[in-house]
């Protein structure tokens, strides 16, 4: 009696198999983190523009930027409502949240960019040195 092979996969056809797939998941798991860390920073520029437009209105109103501002508060007066709430960093864990320190006429918001792995500080003038 002649036995009749059965179509099967060799041992090599299935390692260069579970290789590509593993080589395809990495690839797509670094891009994903990638793409989650520059999104993050976007969104950290982004409500680094709406605070500055906020404190720039309240120092329109009063004359000066406040002192201290409490993110995920409210940014007012005690009459005009600038900002609620104030934005937080998207992940704060990564590397720490935003800063504000105010004076008179200048004020310093830091963030942390997780693409430079560095502070970046912001002030009345745009971007700055960071202290």
């Amino acid at each position: 009696m002649i036995k009749k092979k059965t179509p099967a996969f060799t041992l090599i056809e299935v390692l260069v198999a579970t290789t590509i797939i593993a080589v395809l998941t990495a690839i797509g798991v670094v891009s994903y983190t990638s793409a989650s860390r520059n999104s993050r920073d976007a969104k950290r520029l982004a409500d680094v523009e709406q605070i500055r437009a906020a404190l720039e209105m309240y120092r329109s109103d009063v004359g000066n930027y406040p002192a201290s501002i409490s993110f995920g508060g409210t940014l007012s007066d005690g009459g005009n409502t600038y900002m609620s709430p104030i934005p937080v960093d998207p992940r704060p864990s990564a590397g720490g949240e935003y800063d504000y320190s105010g004076a008179d006429d200048d004020y310093t918001l830091t963030i942390y960019s997780e693409k430079n792995s560095a502070n970046r500080c912001f002030g009345s003038l745009g971007e700055k040195n960071c202290p």
